[in-house]
């Protein structure tokens, strides 16, 4: 049987390299790689034969440093933007400019604007929720005052949430419940991979279509690039099921590798709404798992707020439409049942990285700086900036109980060695670092006193924070807020702490690594 494992699984990654190799991925590689070769050919004949136009490129870099300086830009990204420009004054300065224009993306930013205040005017504000918490729930009044202004996120009550600790505990119920469906299916994904839990989903999703249920499919640009083919959309309408990829990449120079929609959302029929770290492969339910035990979380709300998360998805299937149909679902998911039985508030918010609003670092760092006892954290990756490592340092100072549990078995060492190196300076202060001994932690939450949580598609990183179309709930004195920190709790169980004595005796050269990756991760 261990030889059929062996087998198969060679046979798999044999496929695997080929596609690779030969497939559209190395051809979209090769095409950007070369395009770098001849700007960087081009400016080193400048350097060269032009001595002219060498010192208008270094006014140029000149004139570069000083607009980076003056900018409204977090501080560690200004100074790694101007280690770049110094390091590299033509080069350095162009690169610059190309990401501050933003080429490849000032389109998707103005659709995106558009139809988000389009999806704001349509999902209608829950004002006796509001008026509760500004009366009963005046410490929470803040929070809910600010995604209200920010993005049009509600406060809802009376929803049933149920938390997941693991992918392959939540994918029984994921599977009912798309059963259950009579009017639509949304689905957004970050990954979709083929295997045995994409089958069985899409099994149920072409059943659904030929019943007539609306079913609808979105999955990002990067996922097309790396693991389905470029007519994959085209496959899925032959089904049924209306298919649309988020941004596609293109082989062409430009910014489009930032921005993915990184979010995690399945609405069914409005009333059922599910998010967290799970994707749809493989790996999120611990089948032939890539990195020991694979740990995710995810979240089920049932209830008024799901609108809130079927207005994100229809959000991003409009954004690259000329006119918008958004339809009734949204108003369909304002009606659906209350649980009057359930106390607390929940408040599903997204994240735009098309404007100035960090909504999710924000939440991160109110949960951080208001925290009483405790802020325990659960994160894949740990690539902060200058903020939140003040806030945590400042936690720690007031007495807070900061604990962090990282992977120990990584699945992408560049970001692994970056995570590593942020531990020095805050395990002296008191923050608390863990590995998960058994393997990879995938899930995203952070829990603070028992009252505050949020669980979502949100990695404590740069990627999250500032490039990423994130999405999360944030909860506040909900039952399941104990589960989360139960979740947490279990986890360190079987974590190892990292000590100073541990973070001391790191290896050189994954510190270098570290050291390297932290100058250039705010820009990527």
């Amino acid at each position: 049987m261990d030889n059929f494992r062996d087998t198969k699984f060679a046979k798999k990654s044999k496929r695997g390299i080929h596609k690779v190799i030969f497939g559209r991925t190395m051809f979209i590689v090769l095409l950007i790689l070369i395009q770098v070769l001849i700007i960087l050919a081009l400016f080193l004949w400048v350097n060269i034969y032009s001595r002219v136009v060498y010192y208008i490129f270094f006014g140029f870099s000149v004139l570069t440093a000083i607009e980076i300086f003056s900018n409204d830009s977090d501080p560690t990204v200004k100074l790694s933007w101007m280690l770049v420009v110094l390091g590299l004054p033509v080069f350095g300065s162009i690169f610059y400019w190309f990401a501050r224009l933003d080429v490849g993306h000032r389109k998707l930013r103005k659709n995106i604007a558009n139809v988000t205040e389009e999806g704001k005017k349509i999902q209608t504000p829950p004002s006796d929720v509001i008026e509760d918490i500004s009366v009963n729930a005046k410490s929470l009044s803040n929070r809910s005052n600010y995604l209200i202004n920010v993005g049009g996120y509600y406060p809802y009550k009376y929803n049933k949430l149920n938390y997941y600790t693991f992918g392959e505990e939540m994918f029984p119920d994921f599977l009912e419940d798309l059963k259950s469906a009579k009017e639509f299916i949304f689905l957004e994904y970050f990954i979709i991979k083929e295997g045995d839990m994409w089958d069985q989903v899409l099994d149920i999703l072409e059943r659904k279509a030929s019943e007539g249920v609306d079913v609808r499919l979105v999955y990002d640009g990067m996922n097309e690039f790396l693991n389905l083919p470029h007519k994959y959309p085209r496959l899925m309408e032959e089904k049924g099921i209306k298919c649309k990829t988020f941004d596609p990449i293109r082989p062409f120079v430009s910014t489009e590798f930032n921005y993915r929609d990184h979010r995690k959302i399945m609405v069914v029929d409005g009333e059922i709404a599910y998010t967290g770290g799970v994707n749809l492969a493989d790996e999120y339910i611990n089948i032939e798992p890539p990195f020991g035990v694979w740990k995710d979380n995810a979240i089920r709300l049932k209830g008024p707020a799901v609108a809130t998360m079927t207005r994100l998805f229809l959000e991003c299937w409009n954004s690259r439409e000329e006119e918008y149909d958004f339809g009734d679902f949204i108003k369909r998911a304002e009606q659906a049942k209350k649980y009057e039985e359930e106390a607390g508030y929940i408040i599903p918010f997204g994240e735009n990285p098309l404007d100035k609003d960090k909504v999710a670092e924000q939440i991160y760092l109110e949960i951080i700086n208001t925290a009483k006892h405790y802020v325990h954290i659960m994160t894949p990756y740990f690539v902060i900036d200058e903020v939140v490592s003040n806030a945590l340092i400042y936690a720690v100072q007031r007495g807070i109980d900061v604990k962090i549990i990282i992977p120990h078995i990584p699945d992408k060492k560049m970001a692994y060695a970056i995570t590593k190196s942020y531990r020095k300076r805050l395990v002296k202060v008191g923050v608390k670092f863990y590995e998960y001994l058994p393997g990879f932690v995938h899930s995203k939450a952070i829990v603070s006193d028992g009252k505050k949580a949020v669980v979502g598609s949100i990695n404590v990183d740069y990627r999250s924070f500032y490039h990423h179309f994130e999405n999360g709930v944030y909860m506040y004195k909900t039952k399941v807020i104990n589960e989360v920190e139960q979740d947490i709790l279990d986890c360190l169980k079987e974590c190892r702490e990292d000590t100073l004595e541990i973070v001391n005796k790191e290896k050189l050269f994954v510190r270098m690594i570290g050291a390297i990756g932290r100058l250039i991760s705010p820009m990527i």
